[in-house]
This record gives structure tokens, sequence and C-alpha cells, in this order.
């Protein structure tokens, strides 16, 4: 064999050789689909979730009352009590969108508790409480939220009859600065929403969709589909408003026929299907299974597929599918209540998901209460026998059964198990764990595929390269980083020591120190800041005992988006609350204090009552939230630009941005500070400013208390004189840094007490309240010495006891008290058993009870 031979042969063969090894090297498909369910398992463990539920004290309220609240903080990976974060923010935001407050509390064991005084409203309505570790804001919606109804206070004190709330007319509306969502425009309104997220053309799907009208309200009817002008099949709502049909769409598309409320017909386009992709139907042919049946398109025929059954992002079930369209998942796959199921591709690509209900096996363990009293009687002692668990602990609430103002048909258990792992308002969870027949079956599977929310990203959980926004935070603390100055970049800004200074407060007598150094960027770490109330943080860069002069960022304003608010949130629910009434006795042998002589303690007298200052009147925001309706905190965003060393706006830039009914822009010419007075003392008002408006309405500006100017005003008006008492010439501020607080109000009587002008009422004015930025402790800190930098910072929110008052003797007032006991940590006994007692109220004759908990190894107790 001649020498060119030998190396084609070789060559042949050391080819063949290289492609058996290359093939050997290969993983095969189910090697490569089991690689991706140890990377989900890997992601969940390096990165598991948390939820919060908070247990409150009422169902709503009424201003000027308090909100008790017990939080707890579940594991998702161990579905028991978190140990990974210390701390919980809890936000009431109003009805505009505007976060009211934020409330810090250390978590202990996994449970934290709270109150939040409803004092200072500008108006009544339906606000949303919120609650969040910081570690959550990486999946912002997964945090807790409950929409609450706020009434007025009622005219006449204890007449809780009284029910009314704040609403507002189309010319009065107030602003929305919550995220968008697609508002329903029409009386009826059909969302479609396709079994596995994808309409596949040529073949069988199933679509579930639901009906509702402007209101957001469901409500049933019937129709059919249509295609191409041929009827294929009839169509029926099953529950609330929600029902599903087959189909096999083509390029064109599909027509849905529905009745309306008056019996009308009417006509929605579903959406147009995809050319390629896979279909997914699962149906569960019994209790015990679930078949899978999985309709692919001609390029995914001969691929093989995985499907990954998840259970709080743990893989509990997975399947190679492979030429073959129906797989069986027996229904202990599945975790109790809500599942995610994915079909895969080998390159870990999503091709269908969907979310599936599991019937809990396991059940919520109940609290049994007794009450031994068989009469209720005012300022009466009501006794308590619980029994549930040995050494449990829960939070409990008793109310008057009578002043509820709303029902609320949720607790921990469908709370952790279905509506915390869906998207949108839930009508009454609890029918879904009441039954595991059919119909209560089909109706969570309709309820999984028009609401089912992603908490797992299925894509990210396979390919991983995650990198969190915000990591677990064991203590109170905050992130920095510190820059050089303009114009001195040769400073370095590594190994800088930061001195971190926590003054002594009425709450915590001594000072706290805390020593970090800079890393290579300048970031700094500052932990263990556990202090109660509010305080200011005072920063000192230094080296070698020298103060230096850096400029300065924080983050520490991570709060999430605030979310959409659906219509149905805000509908009545029925008040379903189990009512114990006992035998009402009016004891005629009730003895009051006022019916004694009793001798008061010595009171000093210390100073008397003086009268109010300028500087006091100039910067009272009560005169301005006295008929508002709208408050922005500037000061606290001027704050958070200033740490994230953004340039302040234009301050009425800005208040146009965050308010969208402003509009225009100043003139060029500014008021005559001199007022031009005529012969009879009455200034003219100068309107050159007229081209801000509010709903194209004129806007009188008031900055701290006295009048400014009066802008868009009518020509009609432009000659007519005017009076005010407080004119004065008050500078109108340029940037966002410079005003404090802004109050909107349209109320006709807000700015006749500052201005004068006859026919001006009639074009409706709306009247805007500015109060200038005042020089607070971290201004002053920052004054004393160059080179510090001090913010406000609030600490743990300053704990407080439910007041249960003890009527051995009788008060000298009414008892008007609606929730009569609140305790957010009962504990039993080694016997399960614990004894409880109160008072009654006033006029309360049957009360109800609420009750609930979660107990460290994730077991849930309710009453």
């Amino acid at each position: 064999m001649s020498c060119r031979y030998r190396i084609i042969l070789i060559t042949m063969l050391l080819g063949i050789y290289g492609i058996q090894q290359h093939a050997y090297s290969q993983p095969s498909a189910r090697e490569q689909l089991e690689a991706f369910v140890k990377n989900i398992s890997d992601f969940n463990r390096y990165y598991p979730q948390e939820k919060v539920y908070l247990h409150l004290d009422n169902t709503g309220y009424y201003m000027g009352e308090t909100i008790w609240f017990k939080a707890y903080v579940v594991r998702t990976d161990a579905d028991c009590l978190s140990n990974i974060s210390g701390v919980l923010y809890v936000e009431l935001v109003d009805p505009t969108g505007e976060v009211m407050g934020c409330t810090k509390l250390k978590i202990n064991e996994g449970s934290a508790s709270g109150w939040i005084k409803l004092q200072g409203l500008l108006n009544s309505g339906f606000y949303e409480i919120r609650a969040y570790t910081r570690y959550m804001v990486n999946w912002p919606s997964s945090i807790y939220s409950r929409i609450v109804p706020i009434l007025n206070a009622p005219k006449q004190e204890g007449d809780y009859s009284d029910r009314t709330m704040d609403v507002f007319s189309y010319e009065k509306r107030l602003p929305d600065n919550r995220e968008q969502e697609i508002e329903p425009e029409k009386k009826m309104n059909v969302g479609f929403y396709p079994e596995g997220g994808h309409l596949v053309q040529g073949v069988e799907n199933r679509v579930a969709f639901a009906v509702t009208d402007e209101d957001g309200a469901h409500f049933e009817t019937t129709g059919w589909l249509e295609d191409d002008g041929q009827r294929i099949a009839e169509v029926r709502t099953i529950r609330e408003g929600r029902g599903y049909f087959l189909c096999r769409p083509g390029a064109k598309r599909l027509t849905l026929h529905l009745m309306n409320k008056k019996g009308s017909e009417r006509t929605f386009r579903l959406p147009k299907a995809e050319a390629e992709g896979v279909a997914m139907i699962v149906n569960r042919t019994d209790s015990l299974t679930h078949l899978i049946n999985l309709n692919p398109s001609a390029p995914y025929l001969q691929q093989s597929l995985g499907v990954i059954a998840m259970h709080n992002g743990k893989v509990k079930w997975f399947g190679e599918m492979s030429q073959a369209e129906r797989l069986h998942i027996p229904s202990s796959a599945f975790g109790d209540g809500v599942n995610q199921l994915a079909v895969v591709d080998m390159q870990g690509n999503v091709l269908a998901e969907r979310m599936v209900f599991s019937y809990p096996r396991s059940h919520v363990t109940p609290i049994d209460i007794q009450v031994e009293e068989d009469m209720l009687k005012p300022y009466g002692k009501i006794t308590l026998d619980v029994t549930s668990l040995p050494k449990s602990r829960f939070s409990l609430s008793v109310r008057d059964y009578d002043t509820q103002v709303q029902g609320w048909q949720s607790d921990a258990w469908s709370w952790l198990l279905l509506t915390s792992d869906l998207k949108g308002y839930i009508e009454n969870p609890r029918y879904y764990f009441e039954s595991n027949d059919e119909d209560h079956r089909q109706a969570a599977d309709l309820l999984m595929m028009v609401q089912g929310w992603r908490r797992y990203d299925v894509s990210q959980l396979i390919k991983g390269g995650t990198t969190l926004r915000e990591i677990p935070e064991r203590t109170i603390g905050i992130r920095g980083r510190i820059y050089a100055p303009k114009g001195e970049s040769y400073k370095r800004v590594d190994s800088i020591n930061i001195t971190t200074i926590v003054p002594a407060t009425k709450w915590s007598k001594n000072y706290i120190t805390r020593h970090k150094k800079t890393d290579s960027r300048g970031f700094f770490d500052i932990d263990s800041l556990d202090f109660i109330g509010k305080s200011h943080l005072i920063f000192r860069p230094e080296e070698n005992d020298e103060l230096l002069h850096y400029d300065f960022s924080f983050n520490r304003y991570f709060s999430p988006p605030v979310r959409h608010v659906f219509k149905n949130e805000s509908l009545p629910i029925p008040i379903d609350t189990p009512r114990i009434k006992l035998v009402w006795k009016d004891d005629s042998s009730l003895v009051r204090m006022t019916d004694y002589s009793h001798l008061l303690q010595m009171v000093e007298v210390k100073g008397r009552r003086r009268s109010m200052p300028m500087s006091a009147y100039w910067t009272n925001e009560k005169m301005g939230a006295r008929r508002a309706s709208i408050y922005y905190d500037c000061k606290k965003e001027s704050n958070r630009l200033r740490e994230q060393r953004r340039v302040q706006p234009d301050f009425l830039k800005w208040l146009e941005e965050k308010n969208k009914n402003f509009s225009g822009s100043w003139g060029s010419e500014a008021p005559d500070p001199n007022g031009k007075q005529d012969v009879a003392g009455i200034r003219k008002m100068v309107h050159v400013r007229d081209g801000v408006d509010y709903k194209r309405r004129p806007v009188v500006w008031i900055i701290n208390n006295n009048f400014y100017c009066l802008s868009f005003a009518p020509r009609e008006l432009s000659q007519i004189t005017a009076r005010t008492d407080t004119w004065g010439w008050i500078d109108f501020p340029s940037t966002l840094d410079e005003v404090n607080s802004v109050y909107i109000s349209e109320d006709d009587q807000a700015w006749k007490s500052y201005l004068q002008v006859q026919n001006l009422e009639s074009y409706k004015p709306v009247t805007v309240f500015i109060y200038g930025r005042r020089e607070d402790s971290a201004d002053r800190w920052e004054r004393m010495r160059r080179g510090l930098r001090a913010i406000e910072f609030d600490g743990y929110q300053q704990p407080q006891t439910f007041e249960s008052p003890n009527y051995k003797i009788l008060p000298a007032i009414p008892d008007h008290r609606r929730t009569l006991y609140w305790n957010p940590d009962v504990r039993t006994d080694d016997k399960g058993k614990v004894k409880l007692e109160f008072y009654n109220n006033t006029s309360c004759r049957s009360i109800a009870i609420s009750a609930e908990g979660i107990q460290k190894d994730g077991r849930v107790m309710v009453y």
C-alpha cells in the first residue's frame, strides 16, 4: 500500500473515532433534560423565596381608628416560618397610589406584630396594605397586598350605622399613580386565555375565557364559537363568568358570540393563532390522575420534550415525551395548592406552561373557642376557653359583630395555598377548599387558566445567571457609596473608614456607632442598626482620624412599584363571619364613676397657652391639609434623588409629571411685588401666569399659607380687583429640593380664605398649597462641620399594646370600641389550652371571632 493511501486510511479511521468520541461525549436527551431539573433545584436552594401573610384585627375601618396586625413570614422551599429575613416592611397606600407611610418591624421566629394609625388621612376610600421583606423586592409581584375599606368617622360618636365613604365626581376625580392595566371600557368585556399560554394553528387548543362588565364584575352568559362564518361549538360560562372551549384555529381569527345582560348578541375576536408551537391540554381523569395532552405543530413532532411539575420552586415530578401525545401524572406528584406545569425543549425554552391546583391532602389545624358566659351586658367580662395544638402560638381578634363594615373570605390557609400564587383578585378563595368534587375541581382549573401567575420563571431557573438586586436583611442596615467631589477626581475612594453614628432617641437611650471600610469602588455596608423610632444617621468619612470630604449616595428607597387595583376589589363582600349571639342584659345595678365623688390627683400648671408666632403659621401644614384631597411628600422625593446623585428637577415640571391633571407652563412676566394698590386700598391681581391649569380650571397658588398668584385666569377676570389679607411677596420654588410638601384641594371653599374675586367661584378653581423646605436636624448636622453627611432614618416601630380596659370600675364615658380584644401572641399550654379574659363595650350584643396562626413547621391554624 502506498504512503498516500495509508494516510487516507488513517485519516478516515481517526475521523470515525472522533465522531464516535463526539457522540459518546454528547449527553442524551434524557440527561440534558435532567440537567435542567438539577438547575431548577440548585436555583431554588440558593434563592429560596418568601411569602408574607397579615392577620388583621378587623375587616374594615373608620378614619381615626388603628389597624392592628400580626405578620407571618413563610419560607416557600421548606413550607415553614422563614429564617431568611429579619426585617419586615408594612406600608399603607392611599387610593391615588401614594405610599402614606412605611413601618419597619423586627421578625422574631418568622413573625412580627404592629399597628397603623389611621389619623391624618385626607380621604376615606379603599386603601392598600402591603407587606414585604427587602429580599422579596427581587420578585415585586410576590409581596402581600390587601385592599381594605376605610370609612369616614361617624358624625356622632359610636353611631356606626353612618357608613359613608368619599365619592368624587368625574370633575373632582383623583389621579391614579398606580401601575396601569387595560381597564374595561365596555359594558361587556371578554378576556381569552389559551391553555399553556399559546394559541397554535392546526392543532387542538383549549381556550379559557372570562366575562366581566364595566365594573369588573363577572356574570354568566351563553353563546357560540364561529370559524369563517360557521358555528363550530356551543359555549357557556361555568362559574363567576369563566368558561372554556376547544378549537382548531387556522390562519383566520376565530369569533366568539356571547349574549350580554340584556340578551343582545355581542361579538369578540380571538387573538391570532401562532404558526408553530405546542398546545397543552390538562384533564383530571379522576381525583388521583392528571392526563397531559401535548399537541405540537410539525417542527416539534420529532423532538424530545420535558414536562416539569413544580411546587413552590421545587421539582415534584419530571417526565420525557418523545413521539407521544399523552402522559399520565399522579396527583400525588403535586404539592398542596398551586403547582406549576411547564413543557421545555432541549435548549431549555418554555414551550407551554400553566398552573394546576391540587386539593390539599393535609388539612388546616382547627382552633376551638368556647365562650363561658351565657349573656352579654355593658362593660361585662367575657371569658374565652381556647383549645388547639399544645405549645402553639397564634393571633386572635374579637370584634363587635354589628359594627363590621365588610366581609373577608380569605385566611392564612387560602392565602398560602392559593391566593399568593395567582394574579388579580380572587372572589371567595375559601370556595376552592370546600370540597374535592368535580364542580370544585373544574372551577379551580378555570381559575388556574384565567388568573394563573408565574411566581417562578422556569427559563430563569433552568438557565440561571440571575443577579439579586436586594439580598436578605437580617438586621436594619443601609448600603452606601462615596464619590470624590467634583473637581477632586484624584481622591481615592477605597479603604476609607466610614463611621456611622445613630444619636440617642427617647426610645433608644444609647448612641450606636458602627465602623466600615469602603471597597475598591467606594461601597460600604452598615448593618446592626437596630433602634426604635425615627433618628438620624450621621456618616463621617475619615482616615487617620481626619474628617474627609466626599459625596454620598445611599440605597434605602427600594419600595416596590404600586400595583394596579382591580375594580372588583372595591366591591362589597358579604359578611359571613360566624356570629356568637348571647342573651343581652342591660344591668341596672351598674355603678359608674360619675355616680360617686372622686378626688383627682393634684395637677401642676407649668405654663400658659401662647399665641402662634407668624413663623409657625407659615409652616403649619394643617392649613393646607384641612380641605385637601391629595398630598405629595416632596422632601422624601428630593432626598431620594439626592441620594441617587440625580439632578433636582424643576419643581413645576416634576409636579406635572406627578399629576397629569396639571398642564401648561409659567409666563415670562412675574407678579408685581408691590401689589399695585388702587385708591380704595384694594390690590389688583396681576394675571401673568395663565399657562398652568388643573383639569383646564384656574389654580390658586398658596405658598406657606400666603396667597401667591392665580393662574389660568379667564379673560373676563383679568381686570377684576381682588382682596387678600395675607398678601406678601414669596418666591415660587424653582427646584424640587426647595419644597417640603404639596397639598391639592378641589374644595370650593379652600381658596376663599386667601382670595376674594367676584365670579371666580363659577370657574371652580383648584387650590394648591406649597410649603417650603425647612432646615431639620440632618441639615444642622451637616452645617456643623464640612464633610459630615446626615440623613433621616426610621428604626423599628415603637411597640404598643392593644388597650383592653378593666371595667371593675365603670368608665365615665361610653366605650365604642369595635375591636373588643386583640392579642397578636396567644400561647397555649402543654395541653393546648388557654383562657382569655376581656370586657365588653357599651352596646355589643353579639361578637365575631377571628383566630389564625402559622407554626414553625408550617402548620396553619384557623378558627
